[in-house]
């Protein structure tokens, strides 16, 4: 006899899983995803629906997300930082050769170096009219 598909099955007797359960059928799933298994593949694995799987995997998808777009925010900080001192010191330079001559053109270039890192990495460059592609 072929099996019923889910959707099919009346909500009220679908099977109801308790709050252990569920745990435990998460942490399968995630470890076998992990492990580079398919949705259909874990499905098949752990004798459950694709869709109860995919309602598994997404929020391990969110969660994996939220957490890569975290790293990005935080390198990213990280790096206007560094720009931000490398400027600094250009300015100390520059300052700095103005004691003993008119200035050495060569900090304003790095000056202005560091102001074009920075705005291409805010995406000030970028036209008004085009939509930024952001991963976060």
């Amino acid at each position: 006899m072929a099996e019923q598909p889910l959707e099919d099955i009346p909500q009220h007797s679908r099977i109801r899983r308790t709050p252990i359960e569920r745990a435990e059928l998460a942490r399968m799933i995630e470890a076998l995803s992990a492990k580079g298994y398919s949705q259909a593949e874990i499905a098949e694995e752990l004798n459950v629906s694709i869709g109860t799987v995919n309602r598994y995997v997404r929020p391990l998808i969110k969660r994996m997300e939220d957490e890569t777009c975290a790293i990005i925010d935080n390198e990213f900080k990280k790096m206007l930082i560094k720009i931000d001192l490398l400027e600094r010191r250009y300015y100390e330079g520059w300052e700095a050769s103005q004691e003993t001559s008119s200035g050495n053109p060569r900090f304003l270039s790095g000056m202005l170096r560091c102001i074009n890192w920075r705005c291409e990495m805010l995406g000030l460059y970028k036209s008004r009219s085009r939509t930024k592609f952001s991963i976060c």
